[in-house]
């Protein structure tokens, strides 16, 4: 009998695991300017909790006990910015000298304050965090097949996108958003932002590479298998090109280059495989460096961008760092970097375009954090490098799952992926992944 309740537990889990991959691939990628979205995809994200809560095991929690502390550690430190402080040390808080003379002029210094400068938009930070915590603590509830269908179900959604890019293209770039978005006129899928979409294509191919190696593991590999998985990531890369995403593509050329290799190295077991992995891997390569010698007519506009040498992020980027030093080393508040930043800009460098984000997200979490969001991030890091280091390059799942949150972090250095729904749970679900997947030696 108690086999049959955990099973049906373990359903009930994967159903709302789901339906939660689903809706943040659909409707997560819109980010904090759609909040009726956002609800939606954090009620679910609380469904999956309260359901993994009362089915979680000690053994399940041991898996995914590290970076599901650090998400929890991120949430109190979220709550503990909307604490009240007292006068005395609310004023004397690193950044805030505008903003007492401020409320000494309304007469209103004498207040308790909490930490943050805006106490919604924290919040509205702290419960975002519910939707990867949901994604870690319901992947250690269900069993490795279940997990890989997720997985596929990424892959599907993907497609999707891929679809209502082409009818966005082939209506002129006129029809079928989703988003009202500045990236209109690209096919972009059903994201708002073009850099987002071509990080969902880019995470894609190592997802391919992952559950496809995974198959071929420890068995001969299977050249129909290979060339049809050798065709969606070509066909992942072409659409990366297309939403003229500099830095991803760029990344491109790094994982074109890291499952290139995996291929090629995995079809060693035969000669048909072997010479069948050499065409992917030639593919793969040579598709990339004919995009980049512009080969290809959809990539005049990529290559326009990159010999471009405006870019508003350069001059911006000072003021963000000035911001951050103004604020370190407590932070302004999840979620302020808008009102940070704006306290410390310039008149000079005040202009036409509406910064809503530092498009570095290292140095935007060191505004709203201080010190303690890079720490938390810094051990997050560690933990895949320890997981990897421990056995779990060996294990392809456990592998492509490290190399998708490593370009992820490098496309966050010049951009905000990681807010978009669709891209968190899929980051979240690569590091259940190898969470699972990279067993200690």
């Amino acid at each position: 009998m108690e086999a049959k309740e955990t099973e049906f537990a373990q359903r009930n889990v994967y159903f709302a695991l789901v339906v939660l991959v689903s809706a943040s691939l659909l409707i997560g990628g819109g980010g904090v300017r759609f909040p009726i979205f956002e609800m939606l995809i954090q009620l679910i994200a609380l469904s999956v909790v309260f359901l993994s809560a009362i089915s979680i095991n000690s053994d399940q929690w041991q898996a995914i006990r590290f970076p599901a502390c650090l998400l929890l550690t991120a949430t109190v430190l979220a709550l503990l910015q909307l604490l009240p402080l007292p006068p005395n040390l609310w004023i004397n808080l690193p950044g805030r000298e505008t903003y007492v003379e401020i409320a000494s002029e309304i007469g209103r210094a004498a207040e308790w304050r909490p930490l943050s400068l805006d106490p919604e938009l924290t919040l509205r930070s702290a419960l975002s965090i519910i939707v990867p915590i949901s994604v870690l603590m319901g992947c250690a509830c269900i069993n490795r097949m279940q997990r890989e269908n997720l997985l596929y179900l990424v892959l599907a959604m993907s497609l999707v996108h891929m679809l209502v890019a082409l009818a966005q293209a082939g209506s002129g770039g006129e029809s079928f958003y989703l988003f009202s978005t500045s990236h209109e006129g690209l096919p972009i899928g059903l994201f708002a932002n073009r850099n987002h979409t071509a990080q969902l294509f880019l995470m894609c191919i190592f997802v391919t590479a992952a559950v496809t190696l995974t198959r071929q593991n420890n068995a001969r590999p299977e050249p129909v298998r290979l060339m049809g998985s050798g065709g969606l990531m070509l066909l992942f890369a072409f659409a990366i090109i297309a939403t003229n995403s500099r830095t991803v593509s760029l990344l491109l050329i790094a994982a074109a280059l890291l499952v290139g290799a995996q291929l090629l190295w995995q079809s060693l077991s035969g000669k048909r495989g072997f010479f069948v992995g050499s065409i992917i891997v030639a593919s793969l390569i040579g598709s990339v460096t004919a995009i980049f010698l512009g080969e290809f007519a959809t990539t005049s506009t990529l290559l326009e961008r990159f010999n471009s040498i405006e870019d508003h992020r350069f001059e911006f980027w000072p003021t963000a760092i000035d911001t951050m030093v103004a604020f370190f080393p407590f932070g302004s508040g999840f979620g302020t970097f808008d009102i940070s930043f704006r306290a410390n800009e310039p008149l000079e460098t005040v202009g036409t375009h509406f910064v809503n984000a530092a498009h570095n997200d290292f140095i935007e979490l060191a505004i709203e954090t201080g010190i303690f969001g890079p720490l938390l991030l810094f051990l997050g890091i560690s933990w895949v490098a320890v997981r990897l280091a421990r056995g779990g390059w060996r294990n392809p799942m456990a592998r492509n799952g490290a190399f998708a949150l490593l370009c992820l972090l490098l496309h966050s250095l010049t951009d905000y992926p990681i807010r978009t729904y669709g891209i968190l749970v899929t980051a979240t679900l690569m590091a259940a992944v190898l969470a699972h997947e990279a067993k200690p030696s």
